[in-house]
């Protein structure tokens, strides 16, 4: 069954029903929380450069190629949210450095996507091969600022916190959020809000983009088709496990389909 509210905090309001981390935090909290966060991103570069520093001593940093990348961003208390499950650049952009033999050195604002990585080892390995569409897997090697401006990074949420999936387009600067069964969309320009704070996803002015960016999320998918899906797949799993009741009894309990 489709769970349809049809207004712009559509997100927000679940996310942050089900995700209530922020509820737990006063003023004080949340600043510790973050220079604890903080710490622990020297703690981590410090490491790398322990690592970095091994290669180099070995002599194969400069036949290294070497990836820098994680899982997910974190949102740290921006717009209310904590950790990850949302479309917010602090949760889904993470920072991404490559180099080594096949990388020039430069900054490169084309978007790309964790799913590159396969491609990226492939092509390390010789086999070069990358997917023909602008929004399949393409190795790092190849990406640059020209050749790949009109590339597409495509990501989805299927999971805890949300009734229905949600999908997000990436193109140039602008980001687009779909959420299947007709809940309202949400529009970012990165470039003029970089904190999205201005959401665009109902504005008229901006129907056009909205229509365009959804078009190439319909060449990549049918979303309502893939949230029906998943939704399947989930309500089969819940039954295999033995029903909602028996989950939510479950001692080890964390987040499951039921929720």
């Amino acid at each position: 069954m489709r769970i349809l509210r049809v207004g712009p905090a559509f997100l927000r309001w679940e996310m942050r029903r089900f995700w209530n981390y922020d509820d737990h935090f006063d003023d004080i909290l949340r600043a510790e929380t973050q220079k604890c966060y903080f710490g622990l991103v020297s703690f981590l570069d410090d490491n790398i450069r322990r690592v970095l520093a091994s290669v180099e001593k070995v002599g194969s940093i400069s036949d290294t190629v070497i990836l820098y990348m994680s899982d997910h961003g974190e949102m740290l208390g921006h717009l209310g949210f904590w950790t990850k499950s949302v479309m917010y650049e602090y949760a889904s952009g993470i920072l991404l450095i490559a180099c080594g033999p096949g990388f020039r050195q430069f900054r490169c604002d084309t978007p790309v996507s964790l799913t590159d990585i396969g491609a990226t080892v492939e092509y390390c390995a010789g086999s070069g091969m990358s997917g023909s569409g602008s929004w399949q897997p393409q190795a790092l090697q190849t990406v640059d600022n020209h050749a790949g401006a009109d590339r597409v990074v495509l990501s989805q949420y299927h999971d805890g916190g949300t009734p229905e999936s949600f999908y997000m387009i990436r193109h140039r600067n602008w980001k687009y959020v779909h959420y299947a069964g007709g809940n309202r969309p949400q529009l970012f320009n990165l470039q003029t809000d970089p904190m999205e704070l201005n959401d665009l996803g109902c504005a008229e002015s901006h129907r056009v983009r909205r229509q365009l960016l959804h078009r190439q999320l319909l060449h990549i998918l049918d979303p309502d088709e893939v949230a029906d899906q998943c939704a399947s797949d989930q309500a089969a799993k819940i039954k295999r496990l033995g029903g909602r009741e028996m989950l939510l009894a479950t001692p080890s309990f964390n987040h499951t389909p039921v929720d």
